[in-house]
């Protein structure tokens, strides 16, 4: 295999993780965060190895509840500040909180669609989140996906409800690579898209069909330093990699719960010069790679 493991963390602080979903790399602090869902909480690792350093009980404020109760975090993301914005299957807001959990404030996307019509709860419910490296936030609903600055100011929405070009149904997860070009995996129609930052349609590919151009269930996206795209496929329990034209070059995984297998990935995270972590659900671990060095696959294409 072209790809070298560098390690494998399985829990916590004694406690394994349970249903992990999403991953992110802090930059700011060199630490990898896990929303570790079926535990409600935010596991954070040492980028260099993996050690656990701390973890924090995301609580959510669900409607009509007097308290905070125990939520299931699905994904997040860390500015250049530290700042960690946390996508909660319990809620409908993005919550903002510090570098270690403490709560700052909530994102509520109701607030900023008074010029969009026809909108149901469902369409404003975040399920994805991610930085640029200038700090913007993106937060992608099922059809959706909302721009803030990083000042947390709303500045446009990207996408629209439907199949084809730039309509989604069912996004899974976002991400946005350096010239600001955003990455969206669906679960429905095509897998993999990319659209401009003024949002225009540049690529699309990926029938849910068999063959190792299409998916069977794309649940997460990065590209690394050469501008490779990396897919986590959770069916196929591969993470294919394709060319900044959506060739396909490679994958890494296979089912099975072995160093270098996987079981129903879930959660992918780059630090942008060379590490790629992915998560899984099943075999609840995290692994790390280093990039490759050389394409072995391009034949099986």
């Amino acid at each position: 295999m072209p790809e070298r493991l560098l390690f494998v963390v399985n829990e916590a602080f004694e406690k394994p993780f349970l249903r992990p979903l999403g991953v992110f790399y802090d930059g700011h602090h060199d630490e990898i965060l896990v929303a570790d869902t079926g535990n409600h909480r935010v596991g954070i690792l040492d980028r260099k190895d993996g050690f656990p350093k701390t973890a924090f009980q995301h609580l959510v404020r669900r409607k009509g509840a007097a308290k905070a109760t125990p939520g299931e975090p699905r994904n997040l993301a860390v500015n250049s500040q530290g700042d960690i914005f946390v996508v909660d299957n319990l809620c409908n807001y993005v919550q903002v909180c510090d570098f270690r959990g403490a709560h700052l404030e909530e994102i509520r996307l109701q607030d900023h669609v008074q010029p969009f019509s026809q909108t149901t709860e469902l369409d404003l419910k975040p399920v994805a989140v991610t930085v640029d490296p200038s700090d913007r936030l993106y937060v992608a609903t099922s059809c959706w996906i909302f721009v803030f600055d990083k000042k947390l100011e709303f500045q446009k929405r990207l996408g629209q409800r439907g199949h084809g070009g730039s309509g989604f149904t069912a996004i899974t997860d976002i991400w946005v690579d350096a010239e600001g070009n955003v990455f969206v995996t669906d679960a429905r129609g095509l897998g993999l898209r990319v659209l401009s930052p003024q949002g225009d349609l540049l690529l699309a590919f990926g029938e849910h069909d068999a063959g190792f151009n299409n998916f069977s269930l794309p649940v997460g996206v990065i590209t690394d330093r050469r501008g490779y795209i990396w897919v986590v496929d959770a069916i196929r329990h591969i993470v294919p990699i394709f060319d900044p034209n959506g060739k396909f070059l490679d994958y890494i995984g296979g089912f099975g719960s072995r160093p270098g297998q996987l079981a129903f990935p879930s959660g992918i995270a780059s630090n942008r010069d060379g590490r790629v972590v992915v998560l899984e659900r099943v075999n609840a671990r995290l692994q790390c790679f280093q990039l490759y060095q050389q394409t072995s696959r391009e034949g099986d294409a």
